[in-house]
């Protein structure tokens, strides 16, 4: 492949980004940059949201538990001291 083809599809490539509205995270643009795969943030993305999602399934969960062992009141006392707690620290 000769430097004209190589300019011609880079021109090519230039034109149909102005018409494309498809928005690209900068991390994977620089992943791509730095000869990484860019698969790896999408899945290092996916296992973070799978923790928290483990995470608040098991708040959830424990708050349920204690739903029941509580009376109603006392119950939302406590979610309330919880939910001031998690703003200050």
């Amino acid at each position: 492949m000769c430097r004209n083809d190589v300019i011609g599809q880079l021109s090519t490539i230039d034109e149909m980004a102005q018409h494309t509205q498809t928005m690209i995270p900068i991390q994977v643009l620089t992943d791509i940059d730095n000869a990484r795969n860019p698969m790896q943030l999408t899945r290092d993305r996916l296992e973070r949201a799978a923790t928290e999602n483990q995470f608040m399934n098991g708040k959830i969960a424990a708050i349920d538990v204690s739903y029941d062992a509580f009376p109603h009141g006392a119950m939302q006392q406590m979610i309330l001291k919880c939910s001031i707690f998690s703003v200050i620290s």
